[in-house]
């Protein structure tokens, strides 16, 4: 969708995925590639006014190249730039004009690495990143995707190096622009200068980066400005913390002098140089400058005055842009010191000043650090502790907290704070504040969709399983029509039900669910895929379960489905210890990292496959197992409806429907069925497919034949 918040310039291109959920997270992940659908489905979402035009993702290993060339038509003559047009004709693959009309858009087969320079408006994609579709295909070019050539490539790298290499500045990482040179330097004592001042910011970013950059927000330590609000393309952030500065959307290193010369007023290095001094205080020559009188920065007040440090030259007030003038003073900025000197005073110290290494402490610096701050948390599915966001240690990692993770908060609090804990204190500590801040990602997930009314789980396992398109399901139909009338009832229930019940067992852990699907079929009919497809692989497992093994409770945790490969290996088990494991509600688990056992409710379902047809061993077994025998998989369809799926589970179970089998409840009459011979319950449907998949001995007919007749 085209989205344009107050202040901005122009709209940006907000991506979505086709059930209306914001395209966010990693791109080309499992559960981003589950949600991206083909062509026609998207168009449809489109026809149906829900977005502004149509996305083509570009992602990890599908073999494709995306050339952007921005701003290379005239919107008056429709001249097209010498250099763009050789770009396309070097290229000779599918090209059509960009949304603007003012750029093109050229698919080719090929890999390379991403690399662009906005200074020349070229960028070739590869692995990430989107095009906006518009179909209205570049004259004279070609209408398929050819693969581009080597040289191209190579060349087109070239090309966009020499434009940023253009771009350098002095300083010790690659700047924007160049320092100019004449009367204000250049030389090895200036440039010597520029790197001190440089090395000063990157240590006092807060003196500096909120007054240029309003809308940063503290990030690992420094400052982090998202593309959105540099008003840029997606995934083009600007960082500045102690470790040094990088603008993503140029790809490159930068130094404090570059960042004051692209967005503030200065217009030379030597001129930014002095305005960071002001801000952080520091007299220019302790560094090195040679101080001007006709263009001189005057030196900034100490942080307990009001007043604004300034920059002058011999001509003029150099004036900020607009949105950087609304900056608040800087005294207003230092809170964060304030803060920090109140929490400073709050630690618990021994007789020489020392902080303790004690778990107060520790606490005291993960509960009120800012870098440490909503970093830690719990999640309610996995009983995992977790980092949600990156914490102020290198390397910086998300995901679980990890033993690794204990011995960098050690680091971190021993250099950053001068004490060092036991790292059973850490780990008291973290467990603390992680538990303190719980989350559940499935419950979210599903709190998140939103149904579009249109019912879909009814026909869900004939649909995207192809449970009526079996050879038996046809077979049956010719022998006995009524029977494949009960089949077609009892799918529509199983499949109904079935994600009803993964849906209760999210909102109510441990409630009471002792039946399993189990798909039948043979080998490469993508029965665990077509799982995975729907519960989506972080929360789905198929790995190797021993029933009554200790470590199987823990490794069920933070699994939504958990596949049970080859039911009729269960022959050979103990079915009464089988039973009890699908039908236990509440697990006693001892995690690896606790002294206890805990009592754990259960919040996944299991799920069985076979490639045989009789696997039961008792008929009491039997009645936990929902058998549906496999045809055609449709790994799209489950993929590209998977959202309204669980949004359509989720709406009827808070409605209160059942997700269990019910005597009572009557879903076949004769009256309204002429195949239908007697009422049929839910539990006569169930019952019948059961004792259809029972393992009946070879004898047991004639030996019962024998005594009837005798």
């Amino acid at each position: 969708r085209f989205e344009q918040k107050d202040g901005e310039p122009k709209p940006r291109k907000v991506p979505y995925y086709a059930t209306g959920s914001r395209r966010t997270g990693q791109q080309g992940s499992d559960d981003d590639r589950a949600r991206l659908v083909p062509f026609d489905h998207a168009y449809r979402a489109v026809e149906a006014g829900k977005f502004s035009g149509l996305g083509f993702a570009f992602l990890p290993g599908d073999g494709l190249i995306g050339i952007d060339l921005d701003n290379v038509i005239d919107p008056g003559t429709g001249e097209v730039q010498e250099r763009a047009q050789g770009i396309i004709d070097a290229c000779a693959s599918f090209t059509e004009f960009s949304p603007s009309g003012r750029g093109v858009h050229i698919y080719c087969l090929g890999e390379t690495k991403s690399h662009k320079s906005n200074e020349i408006g070229v960028e070739m994609f590869c692995g990430r990143q989107f095009f906006t579709v518009t179909g209205r295909q570049f004259p004279g070019s070609v209408d398929v995707v050819t693969a581009i050539r080597p040289a191209v490539v190579d060349r087109l790298h070239q090309v966009i190096d020499e434009a940023r290499g253009k771009q350098r500045a002095t300083g010790s990482v690659a700047p924007l622009r160049q320092p100019v040179e004449g009367r204000d330097g250049g030389g090895l004592e200036e440039r010597s200068f520029f790197a001190r001042v440089n090395s000063k910011a990157l240590h006092n970013l807060v003196a500096w980066v909120p007054a240029l950059l309003p809308k940063a927000r503290p990030y690992q330590g420094g400052f982090r400005i998202t593309s959105a609000d540099l008003g840029r393309d997606l995934e083009e952030d600007l960082s500045m913390v102690p470790e040094g500065i990088f603008d993503f959307g140029t790809e490159c290193g930068k130094t404090a002098i570059d960042i004051v010369l692209e967005w503030g007023a200065p217009a030379k290095p030597l001129e930014a140089a002095e305005w960071l001094c002001a801000r952080m205080g520091i007299n220019p020559e302790s560094l090195g400058g040679k101080r001007k009188r006709q263009r001189t920065a005057p030196l900034a007040p100490s942080r307990s005055s009001a007043a604004e440090p300034t920059m002058q030259t011999a001509a003029e007030h150099i004036e900020p842009p607009e949105w950087v003038s609304e900056a608040p003073p800087i005294d207003d900025l230092m809170h964060l010191v304030h803060d920090s000197a109140e929490f400073n005073s709050s630690f618990r110290r021994n007789d020489k000043g020392n902080i303790q290494p004690s778990l107060f402490n520790t606490l005291h610096v993960l509960e009120g650090d800012p870098q440490w701050r909503d970093v830690l948390g719990f999640n309610q599915f996995s009983y995992r502790i977790v980092k949600r966001r990156l914490p102020p240690v290198q390397p910086a990692t998300e995901g679980e907290w990890a033993d690794i993770d204990d011995v960098r908060l050690q680091v971190y609090l021993t250099k950053t704070y001068g004490f060092e804990p036991k790292k059973a204190t850490v780990m008291d500590a973290v467990m603390q504040v992680a538990h303190a801040a719980p989350f559940h990602p499935v419950r979210e997930y599903l709190d998140g969709l939103v149904w579009d009314g249109t019912e879909r789980l009814a026909t869900l396992l004939a649909d995207c399983w192809g449970a009526l398109s079996t050879l038996g399901s046809a077979a049956l139909r010719r022998e006995d029509a009524g029977a494949h009338r009960r089949l077609a009832k009892y799918l529509e229930l199983a499949g109904t039900k079935w994600l009803i019940g993964a849906v209760a067992r999210i909102f109510k852990p441990g409630c009471k669910l002792d039946t399993m699907l189990v798909f039948e079929g043979g080998q490469g009919d993508f029965k665990s895929s077509s799982i995975r497809a729907l519960f989506g692989d972080e929360w789905f497992s198929d790995s190797k379960m021993t029933i009554g093994d200790k470590d199987a409770l823990a490794q069920m945790q933070g699994k939504w489905a958990y596949e049970m490969a080859e039911m009729d290996a269960h022959r050979k088990a103990d079915d009464t210890a089988f039973k009890q494991f699908i039908t236990t509600q509440i697990d006693r688990v001892r995690w690896h990292y606790g002294k206890r056992a805990e009592d754990v409710p259960r919040q996944c379902i299991f799920v069985g496959t076979t490639n045989m047809s009789q696997y039961g061993k008792d008929e009491t077994g039997m009645r936990r197992i929902w058998p549906a025998e496999v045809g055609l998989v449709d790994l799209e369809r489950i993929r590209s409806t998977r959202d309204q799926l669980w949004a359509e589970a989720v709406a009827l179970f808070k409605a209160g429907a059942s997700w269990w089998v019910d005597k009572r409840v009557f879903v076949l009459e004769p009256d309204d069925e002429p195949l239908i011979d007697r009422p049929w319950s839910e539990f006569d449907l169930f019952e019948e497919q059961g004792e259809a998949r029972q393992n009946v001995d070879a004898w047991e007919e004639p030996i019962a034949k024998f005594i009837a007749d005798n």
